[in-house]
């Protein structure tokens, strides 16, 4: 169909506005305020690549990409594990702003 180009992008990277994606209008916003020491981005396996590749075109630190490692709905881990997850491996303790991708 006319966007079956699209199925598998997660909807953060989906082209919007002047082709630009969601996630870059976030990530201009947090980079020219630059209001937080760190940002990282929880992912599923299966959306791992998409948003490596955007990192990597972004200026984002492709190491703050984490990769949950799920693989399917069953599966996810959920917000809060992937809170968790971030916690745990990046071992800080400081204050936390959390942004759904699907809420951008």
């Amino acid at each position: 169909g006319l966007y079956s180009h699209l199925v598998g992008i997660p909807k953060a990277l989906l082209p919007g506005v002047g082709g630009k994606k969601i996630l870059d209008f976030w990530w201009k916003v947090v980079n020219m305020r630059q209001l937080f020491n760190e940002v990282y981005l929880v992912t599923n396996a299966d959306k791992y690549k998409y948003y490596e590749r955007w990192a990597t075109a972004n200026d984002f630190p492709v190491e703050n990409i984490i990769n949950d490692g799920s693989t399917t709905n069953k599966t996810q881990l959920g917000a809060a594990a992937d809170l968790e997850l971030v916690v745990r491996s990046k071992r800080f303790n400081d204050d936390v702003m959390v942004v759904a991708g699907d809420m951008l």
